[in-house]
């Protein structure tokens, strides 16, 4: 037993006390007997307890009542674990200055560790970096994929997610159902991470180590299967010229490298 839960219907953030939670019960039993109130109030028991709410996904489509819940907590200043194309991640909101500190604290990551930006499209990643038009081009035929850009970034980023010397930020449009359908209905950026723990040579990418290892450290963990352990290629096009900095699961013969 790992002190999750699995939780399939839809919530509200609230964290409850235990009387009010008792006497919501009884009430939900009476005047809602069909529905799914049970979930909802162990949802509200895992963040009361300290412990993550584990959202299944059935097959490959995204169910839009755990996106919302998703979406609500990342709103709330949680801190959210969920697939990507290329590993599982781990992210907060972009204005949610204590959830990167914990996220270090997760990884044991240093003070200047390099956070990368994930967008829903191509629009909302040139909000938050200096494209020009030759660069959208190109960046057109990787997105979306497993690709992180390394762009100069716009005013909308803050400081403390900025390279201090180049003035630059790490971006990507990823292509997995789950996360794309997160980051639509949120409607902002999420700052995130690749989920590597400390001293492991591979990223996270079973659901029940993730379990163990996150049992008290995150509010939400996506659970949408294995993940992958290769990480995103990521490409500097800060000049215009694409240079691969680190080749990963995305394919860099797309920019002719």
């Amino acid at each position: 037993d790992t002190g999750t839960y699995d939780v399939t219907s839809s919530t509200v953030f609230d964290l409850l006390s235990q009387a009010t939670e008792q006497r919501l019960a009884s009430e939900l039993r009476r005047t809602e007997p069909n529905s799914d109130w049970h979930a909802w109030l162990s949802l509200n028991r895992a963040y009361r307890q300290g412990r993550p709410a584990v959202l299944n996904w059935l097959g490959e489509n995204p169910q839009m009542r755990l996106v919302v819940q998703v979406a609500e907590a990342l709103s709330a200043g949680g801190v959210v674990v969920y697939p990507t194309d290329a590993c599982y991640g781990v992210g907060c909101s972009l204005d949610n200055k204590r959830g990167m500190d914990r996220i270090r604290r997760i990884r044991q990551l240093r003070e200047d560790h390099e956070f990368t930006l994930l967008c829903r499209d191509l629009s909302d990643l040139g909000l938050y970096a200096q494209v020009s038009n030759p660069v959208y081009r190109m960046l057109k035929l990787a997105t979306p994929g497993p690709y992180t850009f390394i762009l100069e970034a716009s005013k909308l980023v803050p400081k403390r997610l900025v390279q201090p010397k180049r003035k630059t930020i790490g971006l990507r449009v990823p292509e997995h159902p789950i996360l794309s359908a997160i980051l639509e209905t949120y409607g902002s950026p999420i700052v995130s991470t690749t989920l590597a723990m400390p001293g492991d040579e591979y990223p996270l990418n079973d659901p029940f180590d993730i379990r163990v290892s996150l049992e008290r450290e995150v509010e939400i963990i996506v659970d949408g299967g294995y993940g992958g352990l290769d990480p995103t290629t990521v490409v500097d096009v800060t000049d215009g010229i694409p240079e691969v900095l680190r080749k990963g699961c995305g394919d860099p013969s797309v920019f002719g490298v």
